[in-house]
């Protein structure tokens, strides 16, 4: 690697590691090789590759087409408190809401396909502009890790998203940001229904989540759909704890979490939720080895 791969990362110990790593198990006279076809890396989306802050993208989408854009005026005073507990420091305690996240589904999801809620999607990523940093969503990822992802993919890494944000969500525009095709997006799932109209088969979305790629259930969809540990692994919060230790436990790996600790250029918060009592993500990543990234020393830019 004659010209410095990762120009936006400060030169330390972090980022020598990272580079270690990914020499040993591409040479092919290391003790530490790894095949091209075994060479599996799987990152987290939201906090990870693309900021998460104030508001989850996803939950940002919906609730501009339910209330900014004028279409369901008489969905607001029914479900508005939804979105307010949900921007609260208590709001991952809070168990009501998903009678409001129901109904939210319901009016969101109904008699949609998706390939139209892809392309919705796609639409508003692409042109939403995010309110504090006024940029579309689109150009807020962290162009460290932009770096990172073309490194490995240079290296001949197959990268996966492996995201609590559902796969419709991500797949429009992952392939023209990340250079990840939509077939490497694991994530949640709405179900889906098969009825006849007009002589033709559709697929249409219902408003019930079937599955939640957060926790264990990454380790599960990462086994189900690729079938192969991976062997590099990036996360951000106590949703990719169980996916991080599963990576740890191949023979040659490297493990990493995304720490927020700029509110000067991003913004700086815990892995863990409010209130959480239990042992912490960080000293978790101590304990297992993981490599911390402190975004505030770590990283000479974010976007």
């Amino acid at each position: 690697m004659a010209q410095d791969p990762l120009p936006s990362w400060q030169d330390g110990a972090l980022k020598s590691a990272i580079l270690a790593f990914v020499d040993q198990v591409t040479d092919p006279n290391s003790s530490k090789y790894v095949v091209p076809n075994l060479r599996v890396a799987t990152f987290d989306h939201d906090g990870t590759l693309f900021v998460e802050k104030p508001l989850n993208a996803q939950i940002t989408f919906v609730k501009q087409k339910l209330f900014d854009e004028g279409d369901n005026p008489v969905m607001a005073p029914p479900n508005a408190s939804f979105f307010d507990r949900l921007e609260n420091k208590l709001a991952n305690w809070m168990q009501d809401i998903e009678s409001d996240l129901e109904n939210i589904s319901n009016a969101i999801f109904k008699d949609i396909t998706p390939a139209q809620f892809r392309a919705a999607a796609g639409a508003w990523i692409r042109s939403a502009v995010h309110p504090r940093f006024q940029q579309i969503y689109q150009s807020l990822t962290y162009k460290p890790m932009l770096e990172l992802l073309a490194l490995l993919q240079d290296q001949q890494f197959i990268i996966y998203i492996v995201t609590g944000s559902s796969t419709d969500f991500i797949r429009q525009w992952s392939d023209e940001t990340y250079n990840i095709g939509e077939q490497r997006i694991l994530g949640s799932s709405l179900k889906t229904s098969l009825e006849e109209k007009d002589g033709k088969l559709k697929l249409v979305l219902e408003p019930i989540p079937f599955y939640f790629s957060n926790g264990a259930n990454k380790v599960k969809s990462i086994e189900r759909n690729i079938a192969l540990q991976p062997i590099f692994a990036f996360g951000n919060s106590r949703g990719d704890i169980e996916m991080l230790r599963w990576a740890g436990q191949a023979t040659t790996s490297f493990c990493g979490l995304v720490h927020h600790t700029d509110a000067e250029r991003e913004y700086a918060y815990s892995p863990d939720p409010e209130l959480f009592t239990g042992k912490s993500t960080l000293d978790q990543a101590q304990d297992y080895g993981w490599h911390v990234v402190d975004m505030k020393n770590d990283w000479l830019t974010v976007f």
